[in-house]
């Protein structure tokens, strides 16, 4: 006989905004990442983990806009604010499954489109980790990393068939 083991803490009210309409929605979220701001880093963390579960539980279509309010609301906080708790999520995020981190990288990827530049470089700035280091155009990887840029070097086409030799 197994033993199952207890479900893993889940913000349920966090989760639950996904059903506000997006203004809503993105004001709460501000509102609680400020609350979060003023707690010591490790109930941060804690309640970030325990966010992101909620958050990676929503289905595909509300996760989605779910995340683009997230974004949204980290540009309506002050920089060292969003900054903090972009650093936060990014913590919290090492301790939920590999998949989770998985469809983050994908939204990432997708939804920074659905941003003006100003606000795409400003969440840069917030969370190069989990957001601009998707969005980073090849020459400007140098310029944000702090390395000299590597020119892309064209290749030139074979013209036999693979695995064929001269």
């Amino acid at each position: 006989m197994t033993t199952q083991k207890p479900p893993k803490p889940m913000d349920k009210a966090w989760g639950a905004l996904s059903d506000l309409p997006k203004a809503e929605r993105e004001t709460q979220m501000k509102q609680r990442y400020t609350e979060l701001a003023k707690l010591p880093e490790d109930q941060r963390i804690s309640k970030q983990v325990e966010m992101a579960r909620a958050e990676h539980s929503l289905p595909s279509d509300k996760l989605r806009e779910f995340t683009l309010s997230r974004y949204r609301s980290w540009l309506l906080m002050n920089e060292e604010a969003a900054k903090q708790t972009a650093l936060d999520y990014n913590t919290a995020m090492y301790q939920l499954p590999s998949t989770a981190a998985m469809h983050r990288v994908a939204l990432a990827q997708t939804l920074g489109h659905e941003f003006s530049e100003e606000d795409r470089e400003r969440l840069n700035t917030i969370n190069p980790i989990g957001f601009g280091t998707f969005l980073i155009q090849a020459q400007d990887r140098g310029k944000v990393l702090g390395k000299p840029t590597e020119k892309v070097v064209e290749t030139k086409k074979s013209r036999l068939p693979f695995g064929k030799k001269d």
